[in-house]
């Protein structure tokens, strides 16, 4: 006679015994991950159907950007720093200050996959809508469960910020990412300080240095919104270890890896004068009225879509859900209550103190969705079917009531190209400097410069030349052999020594050597452009070229 082998339950273990790949091997699929991908795609469907891009907000100057990265990259340079068609053709380090993640993932995929600009800006809009809405889940679902995993990235990705005026109005590439970037940040210092294993301090690591180049703004709220998680964790009476110190370690190490941009940007800060980028639309702002407003569709035949800047009545109805769900939890404090009081104080810190700064809903939009678990609490009282009844109504109401996100208005005024020619007609349309998106960009060239026209004649011929005729004399002849980003070449004859002007706005870091051996390149006296100290009886390859600062 045989025995029959223990049943699982039968043994004197339970599954919290088992070790951490035994107990994701028994999961089995995780539903509620791919529910999750799926609706993200389908609020990020627009940009993998629709081929045709905006010119009337950021996305185009974020094109720029990645056309000038791609192009650098193509030339052998990993790391451009110059933007090499601004001001007119002069040029200027605008890569050396402004944050480089949206537009370096952009250009990179071009490049590397030789790909068209536009497809590669779309891509960086469809990571970033799909990173938000996995990332939700990915910390959600460590305490809520699946159910309120997935209504809080339904929440999140589908909310009139996060859907529909990042991506599609304002057209903010680095403020997508950055929003998908955000919960992904929580989600691995969750992990990291609830585990400490080696690959979560290096997700934490890694998600650091990307938010940090990406929006330092939102890479700060990032870091308040962890900390107030690590808090939460130390608060917790339950006699688990946990890893605050390793959470600080593996944000500092983040900060520690993009080094190479935030460094170089600040030791080089008293090299140059900020310039404020032509304001095109009416300047934004939070108020109570717009954060209550419905979530409406956006006019098709409108020119300029109106910007909505609030968080829909149905999210507030959840917000009021999840107050009352907390405050049943007596004695506790339970995650989603801290993300819904955090999410009510920033709400009203943005408002009252900064209302400037829009993105703030970004942030504040995460916390209620995180928070919204707590309104699962109230169908408690109800039998399981009833529950998940429950839960797929909402589900469907969320999607019913957020259609605007997902089937936003097609562009009235498209990109056609992103040459060197179409920035330059840019800014002498007035609309300011075609590789900034908005704020402030930094400058060399004193606030009295005046366009080249031999330069602008060389950029509609498609042939870029940096030497102005008024530099040329019967003693020096220059002729240009090539131009690419951050690398000029010339035909240099010249009797007796001469001073040779181009039409390149100087910047620390800029070198010129004639046929192999350093020559002198200091900024001009007037026009502060790049000027080139020829030797006496020169003849040959003047290179010009963008080195890297001295720290």
């Amino acid at each position: 006679m045989t025995t029959q082998p223990p049943l699982f339950e039968d043994l004197p273990i339970t599954k919290e015994d088992l070790p951490v790949w035994m107990r994701r091997a028994m999961r089995g699929n995780d539903w509620g991950a791919l529910l999750t991908i799926g609706f993200s795609v389908l609020v990020a469907w627009y940009f993998v159907l629709n081929t045709d891009l905006p010119r009337y907000n950021m996305t185009e100057s974020y094109a720029f950007m990645v056309a000038d990265y791609a192009e650098a990259m193509q030339e052998g340079r990993l790391y451009p720093r110059w933007a090499a068609h601004a001001q007119g053709g002069y040029g200027a380090p605008i890569y050396h200050f402004l944050p480089p993640g949206a537009p370096y993932l952009g250009g990179l995929i071009s490049a590397a996959f030789a790909v068209d600009v536009l497809l590669a800006v779309r891509v960086v809009f469809v990571v970033g809508l799909v990173l938000a809405g996995v990332g939700t889940y990915g910390i959600v679902v460590r305490h809520g469960g699946a159910p309120a995993a997935v209504l809080a990235a339904m929440l999140y990705v589908t909310s009139p910020y996060v859907g529909l005026t990042a991506p599609h109005i304002l057209g903010d590439l680095a403020g997508v990412l950055a929003l998908g970037l955000l919960p992904t940040l929580m989600w691995s210092v969750d992990r990291l300080v609830s585990a400490n294993y080696p690959q979560d301090f290096a997700f934490v690591t890694l998600t650091t240095a990307a938010l940090l180049v990406t929006e330092p703004r939102v890479a700060a709220a990032g870091f308040v919104l962890s900390a107030v998680l690590v808090g939460w964790y130390l608060s917790q009476r339950d006699g688990q270890r946990r890893y605050p110190g390793s959470v600080m370690a593996a944000g500092l190490l983040g900060a520690m890896l993009v080094s190479f941009y935030w460094l170089p940007a600040l030791a080089d800060l008293s090299a140059v004068r900020w310039e404020q980028h032509i304001q095109t639309t009416r300047p934004l702002f939070l108020t109570w009225g717009g954060l209550l407003q419905r979530f409406h569709q956006v006019d098709p035949g409108a020119l300029l879509p109106q910007t909505q800047l609030s968080l829909g009545w149905l999210r507030w109805a959840i917000v009021a859900m999840s107050v009352l769900g907390a405050l049943r939890v007596q004695r506790r404090l339970t995650f989603e209550a801290v993300y819904v009081g955090v999410g009510l104080l920033l709400t009203v810190g943005a408002v009252t103190l900064l209302p400037a700064q829009v993105w703030l809903l970004g942030p504040i939009t995460l916390c209620f969705a995180i928070g919204s678990g707590a309104a699962l609490a109230l169908r408690e009282r109800f039998g399981e079917q009833v529950q998940r009844l429950i839960l797929a109504v909402a589900l469907l109401t969320i999607l019913g009531a957020s259609h605007p996100a997902w089937l936003p208005p097609l562009p009235q005024n498209r990109i056609l190209s992103v040459t060197p020619a179409d920035q330059v007609n840019h800014e002498r349309n007035d609309y300011g400097v075609a590789v900034v998106p908005q704020g402030y960009y930094p400058t060399t060239l004193p606030q009295d410069w005046t366009l080249d026209s031999d330069l602008l004649t060389s950029y509609r011929e498609g042939s870029i030349s940096r030497v102005p005729r008024a530099a040329l004399s019967a003693n020096l002849r220059v002729s240009s052999l090539e131009e690419q980003s951050h690398t000029a070449r010339f035909q240099v004859s010249a009797r007796g020594e001469r001073a040779l002007d181009l039409s390149l706005a100087y910047f620390p870091g800029w070198r010129a050597k004639l046929n192999g051996r350093d020559v002198p390149l200091m900024p001009a006296p007037q026009l502060q452009t790049a000027q080139v100290a020829v030797p006496q009886a020169a003849n040959g390859v003047l290179t010009v070229w963008l080195d890297t600062t001295p720290v």
